[in-house]
């Protein structure tokens, strides 16, 4: 068994501008793959896209969330850049069933890139909510609820995974049925199960709302004299002139008549 080298080197004589051209196109993906990262840096540089990621409350999680999500973008536009480079290349010479993978590859890439940017706008636009509703009640001398704003956060968190799920064609249905009876058992709990905690609940609602009373304030009512130290949804928390302080029900709070009301 030996090596026709005159045959060889024939073959490669024939198809010599086939093989100059995948070896161009090759290089040229490289290139451009490696300066598609530059491009995307100072993209992100001129935009200020860094700073909008940063500031947020959980600025230490936001930090090593922007640089792997930035990070991650540049890999993936690399990459594309590289199969589209190299599927062309085997289109050239002809290998069909392999340039059929990696144009399905290349075509499902922009719906990672998508879903993780839903989700990671889910967590700024989250973010960026809850510490307006903070700064809201802060200046508003209203009380900041860790329930409510934790609700809220979750469920725009929630809301974007779902969308980042349909975004990589996984069907959302098994979780909005999920998310449909948990709904319903907690609507039944609500009314069945929990009409006290329900009742103080929605009376810590109304006195927040309606700012029946602040914290600050100095209150007597028929059983109850003191100053407001917190006002919870549940609870509200009050110091009597004995130096006490009184976990009182919003609902009782709500239905007193309250006879004195002083400012600080």
């Amino acid at each position: 068994m030996y090596i026709d080298i005159d045959s060889v080197s024939n073959d490669i004589m024939s198809h010599i501008e086939d093989i100059a051209l995948v070896i161009a196109i090759l290089l040229i993906g490289f290139l451009l793959g490696r300066l598609s990262g530059k491009l995307i840096d100072l993209i992100v540089n001129r935009t200020g896209a860094i700073k909008l990621i940063m500031g947020t409350n959980t600025q230490e999680m936001t930090k090593r969330t922007s640089f792997t999500f930035i990070g991650f973008i540049k890999i993936i536009v690399s990459w594309t850049i590289y199969l589209l480079a190299i599927g062309q290349a085997i289109e050239i010479l002809g290998l069909e069933s392999i340039n059929d993978f990696t144009n399905n590859v290349v075509t499902y890439l922009p719906n990672v890139v998508v879903a993780l940017v839903i989700m990671i706008l889910g967590f700024i636009i989250a973010e960026k909510i809850v510490a307006s509703i903070e700064m809201y009640l802060k200046e508003s001398r209203m009380p900041s609820n860790q329930f409510f704003t934790v609700g809220i956060r979750y469920f725009i968190y929630i809301v974007a995974f779902i969308m980042a799920l349909s975004q990589l064609r996984i069907s959302t249905d098994v979780l909005l049925i999920v998310a449909g009876a948990i709904s319903f058992f907690g609507c039944i709990f609500v009314i069945i199960g929990a009409r006290d905690i329900s009742n103080n609940f929605f009376s810590g609602l109304e006195i927040i709302w309606y700012k029946t009373v602040r914290v600050g304030d100095n209150i007597k009512t028929s059983e109850i004299e003191g100053v407001i130290e917190e006002i919870g949804i549940i609870n509200t928390i009050i110091k009597s002139k004995d130096g006490e302080y009184l976990v009182v029900p919003n609902r009782k709070l709500a239905n007193e008549v309250i006879t004195k009301k002083v400012s600080s």
